[in-house]
């Protein structure tokens, strides 16, 4: 099981909020909820959940000053950011903290069980993982560059610059991708830009340009042309049809 943790300062909201994830079906424990983001901090520096759950504005601490807490204490825990208003620059402030998600209030259970289903696979990936040693050395460092991309890739990621940074030569990090991932490094990599695309539209009023950078496309038109190809309409008529 992983443990997760929530904070919303209004106490109905927060208790909505507790029973609109199925936390048990995705394999996790509501460990802590509150609605004091004061006391939330202090919990989640001493027990370290695998996920925290927050509010985004609250009085005292806001959802984003805890995650910039957190990662100034190298805490691992995956944050999803919850807010009751449509906010460009504070979706832009959690992908630029490494936030895991953003999300819109009110929820409905579909969309709290994909969340749930994505971030379950994802901590997944990275449990019990120790140190690699001897010739596993190169597997374990090709996971965590595969774990950095999903979390980073909404910035700017090179292969070449990747596989210096986790000690593998490009060709080794792409016949990696093609045997195990059957994919390759840029595919994998636009697939998660554009299934964050299809969520911000499905889900948001952001414009295209907002999405596009939100989801590492300094380029709308060039955003347009490749969401086009991979779901075979622009990201316009792809909101048009989502919200029909």
């Amino acid at each position: 099981m992983y443990s997760a943790m929530l904070v919303d300062d209004e106490k109905w909201t927060m208790l909505g909020l507790c029973r609109s994830f199925r936390w048990a079906r995705h394999g996790f424990e509501l460990a802590f909820f509150s609605t004091d983001p004061q006391a939330a901090f202090e919990y989640l520096l001493e027990k370290r959940p695998d996920a925290a759950f927050l509010d985004i504005r609250m009085p005292g601490l806001s959802g984003i000053e805890i995650l910039r807490g957190a990662r100034r204490a190298g805490l691992e825990t995956e944050f999803v950011i919850i807010s009751a208003v449509q906010d460009f620059e504070a979706a832009l402030s959690c992908i630029r903290e490494s936030a895991f998600d953003y999300l819109l209030k009110p929820l409905d259970m579909g969309k709290a069980d994909d969340l749930l289903a994505r971030l379950g696979a994802h901590l997944g990936a990275s449990r019990g993982e120790t140190a690699p040693r001897g010739p596993e050395e190169d597997k374990g460092n090709f996971e965590r560059l595969v774990r950095h991309v999903d979390r980073h890739f909404r910035e700017p990621l090179r292969l070449k610059e990747l596989s210096a940074r986790f000690y593998l030569t490009p060709n080794y990090v792409s016949s990696l991708f093609r045997s195990r991932l059957q994919t390759t490094f840029k595919a994998y990599l636009t697939a998660l830009r554009i299934e964050s695309a299809r969520r911000l539209l499905e889900g948001s009023g952001l414009s295209v340009e907002e999405v596009a950078e939100l989801c590492g496309y300094a380029e709308t038109e060039y955003f347009i042309r490749v969401f086009r190809a991979r779901a075979g309409v622009t990201p316009l008529q792809y909101r048009k049809g989502a919200r029909e």
